[in-house]
C-alpha cells in the first residue's frame, strides 16, 4: 500500500510537470529575441563609390556648348550683318549727306552775291527750293538704308548717323536765315556769319561721313 501510493504520487508530479514545462517553453521563446534577427544593415547609406566627384561635376558645368553662338559685346549689334547690306546701307547714307553738301555749296555763292545786281531771283530760286534744309530726304534715305538689317544684326550708328545728317539739314536753314542779311544794313555781319556757317557744315559733314563708314563697319 505505501509502495503503490509512492508510485502513484510519482506518475502524479511526472504528468504536471509535462504539462506546466511546454507553456513556459513557449513563453520563453516568444519573449526572447534572436540577436542575429534584431541586427539589420541600415539601406538608406550610400556606397562610397556612388558620391560624385567634385571635380567631375565642376569641370562638367564648365564645359561650353560647341554649338553657342559667339556674342559681340552689348554696345553694338548682337551679329555683324552681311558685308553686303552694310556697304549699301552705307551707300545710300553717304548719298544723302552728298546731297545736303551739294544744296550747302549751291547756296553760299548765291547768298555772298546778294547786293549786286540781278543777284535776287537766284537766291530766291535757291531758298524756295531748299532753304528750309529738306528733312525729307534725309528720313527717306534713313529708311532705305535701315531696311537693310534687323534688330540682331543692325549697326548702333545708324541712328548715331540719323542724328548728324538731320544736322546738315539744319545747318542749311541756319544759312538760309543768315543770307537774309547779306546785302542789308549789316552786311559785314552777316556775311561773317555765312563764313562761319561754311566751318561749320564741314564739321558736320565730316561726323555724317564718319557714322556711314561705322555703319559699313558694322559698328
Amino acid at each position: 500500500m505505501g509502495v503503490g501510493a509512492a508510485v502513484g504520487g510519482f506518475i502524479i508530479l511526472a504528468v504536471i510537470g509535462a504539462i506546466i514545462g511546454p507553456q513556459k517553453t513557449a513563453s520563453t521563446a516568444s519573449t526572447t529575441s534572436s540577436p542575429t534577427a534584431a541586427t539589420t544593415t541600415p539601406s538608406t547609406v550610400p556606397s562610397p563609390s556612388h558620391t560624385p566627384s567634385p571635380s567631375a561635376t565642376k569641370t562638367h558645368a564648365a564645359t561650353p556648348s560647341a554649338s553657342a553662338p559667339v556674342v559681340i559685346p552689348s554696345s553694338g549689334p548682337t551679329y555683324l550683318a552681311p558685308a553686303s547690306a552694310r556697304h549699301q546701307a552705307a551707300a545710300i547714307l553717304r548719298g544723302s549727306d552728298a546731297y545736303y553738301q551739294q544744296v550747302f555749296n549751291d547756296g553760299v555763292p548765291v547768298i555772298l552775291d546778294r547786293g549786286q545786281p540781278n543777284s535776287f531771283p537766284a537766291f530766291a530760286a535757291w531758298q524756295q527750293a531748299h532753304g528750309q534744309g529738306d528733312v525729307q530726304e534725309g528720313m527717306t534715305a534713313f529708311k532705305k538704308a535701315d531696311a537693310f538689317f534687323n534688330a540682331d544684326d543692325e549697326p548702333s550708328t545708324i541712328t548715331d548717323w540719323q542724328a548728324d545728317n538731320g544736322t546738315l539739314s539744319s545747318d542749311i536753314n541756319e544759312l538760309d536765315m543768315d543770307g537774309d542779311g547779306v546785302g542789308g544794313p549789316d552786311d559785314a555781319t552777316y556775311r561773317a556769319k555765312v563764313e562761319a556757317d561754311v566751318t561749320q557744315f564741314q564739321k558736320d559733314f565730316a561726323t555724317a561721313e564718319k557714322d556711314a563708314a561705322n555703319v559699313e563697319g558694322g559698328r
